[in-house]
């Protein structure tokens, strides 16, 4: 009999693991992302960039703390964004990247899911200010 109520404990203790909600707050810390851009118009051409960003518990990405960086070198400033999660752990927002004080893009998050240990996401998403453009997402907490 003990058996079985350890066997119901730990299957109980399982699915709520893997079922965790999210929270508000469980965005907030430092995020390394990797990010891979494709032309989806078949035009050809794709650039990928790698970003840090700290992110509050809000949502706010920190303008000084964050940056990203192609795959040319060329350091990027992030000069706003938020990415918001929900209950459901979907994640939505986006983030402003400039170079020289012109926007280099704004990749606006469409669809995100943050996982059941709330430490990596994967996004979809488009750079608005060139359409065309579309992104793949993974990020993980430091």
């Amino acid at each position: 009999m003990k058996i079985v109520h350890a066997v119901v404990a730990l299957v109980l203790g399982y699915a709520g693991n893997v079922s965790a909600a999210c929270m508000t707050g469980d965005i907030a810390g430092t995020w390394y992302s990797h990010t891979a851009f494709f032309d989806y118009t078949g035009a050809g051409g794709g650039d990928w960039a790698r970003c840090k960003l700290v992110i509050n518990s809000s949502g706010g990405v920190s303008t000084s703390a964050s940056q990203c960086r192609l795959a040319s070198g060329t350091l990027l400033t992030v000069s706003a964004g938020t990415v918001q999660v929900n209950s459901s752990c979907a994640l939505s927002g986006s983030i402003t990247t400039t170079r020289n004080g012109a926007t280099v893009a704004r990749m606006v998050l469409q669809y995100g899911q943050m996982d059941s240990s709330h430490h990596s996401f994967s996004a979809l998403g488009y750079n608005s200010n060139q359409s065309k453009w579309k992104f793949l997402m993974q990020a993980v907490e430091q």
